[in-house]
């Protein structure tokens, strides 16, 4: 018999979660975040549970992701609402439907990954894509049956 997997949304992008995979890459050694104690790991951890907004939060729970340890987050400036950081999380599962994950700039003449605005301030975005298509550093995996990883990105300011 086929197992069947949950479809849970994140956003606006839809993935079929395997929640016994999902468990196998998350705070894998190897990642940039794993075991950091940085200041600017620190300062997640302290403050993520009172900035992402309430769905989101919700959202990546049912995606049995361990917040507190991201694959990889880093403090990247300053903004008008707060410090600027780069959040990334990883599942494994089928990536279902959801916006296009990268978009064509013609000013810079190539293509950018296509962030999803979801409150002005302070800001934060999102973008949800198979990792095949990411450039960043993730957990270990090999696409398989089980499903395939999945990277959840997010750009936020933290006051």
């Amino acid at each position: 018999m086929k197992q069947r997997r949950p479809t849970i949304p994140i956003s606006q992008w839809r993935i079929a979660l395997n929640f016994e995979e999902t468990s196998k890459v998350q705070n894998q050694k190897g990642t940039p975040a794993h075991g950091c104690s940085c200041e600017s790991c620190e300062y997640w951890r302290l403050t993520y549970s009172s900035i992402l907004p309430e769905q989101i939060l919700e959202q990546l729970l049912r995606l049995g992701i361990g917040i507190d340890t991201p694959s990889d987050v880093y403090e990247h400036g300053e903004e008008e609402d707060g410090r600027a950081f780069r959040v990334i999380f990883h599942v494994v599962g089928k990536f279902l439907s959801g916006s296009e994950y990268y978009k064509y700039d013609e000013l810079l003449d190539r293509n950018l990954l296509n962030y999803q605005i979801l409150r002005d301030r302070p800001y934060f975005s999102i973008v949800v894509l198979p990792h095949s298509e990411s450039y960043d550093v993730a957990p270990e995996y090999k696409k398989n049956k089980d499903g395939e990883l999945i990277t959840i990105d997010m750009r936020l300011s933290i006051p």
